[in-house]
């Protein structure tokens, strides 16, 4: 139940490095589909999202999603459009929003229809903010 504010605040009380915030989209005419990444329209957060953008389009292209890019929206005085990227943003801390997929159009909802799928959401998440971050795993390895 934390405000957007809030959000952003406890990412930097507990020193968080980029702040992710993970959604599925809709849209009105059910005929959108594809993942996208959004961005901050300001440097240096702008360079740090398109980067992050890269790394995990990358992946759900290889899935088979659409990629709808890394994108950047200016709202009301000349900020951030989205709330969390604003108040990141506002405390120098990098952050985004990723949109896997539509659920409600028929060409991603296969990508979505389990719970297991959603599960591999979430790796494919943390495997590209391992690659990112130049992380390596026991498990996994080191990702180029």
């Amino acid at each position: 139940n934390l405000s957007l504010k809030e959000r952003a605040s406890f990412a930097q009380k507990v020193g968080a490095d980029f702040l992710f915030s993970l959604h599925y989209n809709a849209s009105e005419s059910n005929e959108l589909y594809g993942s996208e990444v959004w961005v901050s329209s300001f440097a240096p957060y702008n360079a740090y999202g398109y980067q992050f953008g890269y790394e995990f389009l990358t992946q759900m292209r290889e899935w088979g999603l659409f990629n709808r890019g890394v994108k950047t929206r200016i709202g009301n005085k000349d900020l951030d459009y989205y709330g969390i990227i604003r108040e990141a943003v506002a405390l120098e801390l990098p952050a985004l929003i990723i949109e896997h997929c539509h659920v409600d159009e028929q060409h991603d909802i296969p990508f979505c229809d389990t719970e297991a799928k959603w599960r591999e959401f979430g790796v494919a998440d943390a495997t590209a903010v391992a690659k990112y971050f130049g992380l390596k795993s026991v498990s996994f390895g080191h990702w180029k």
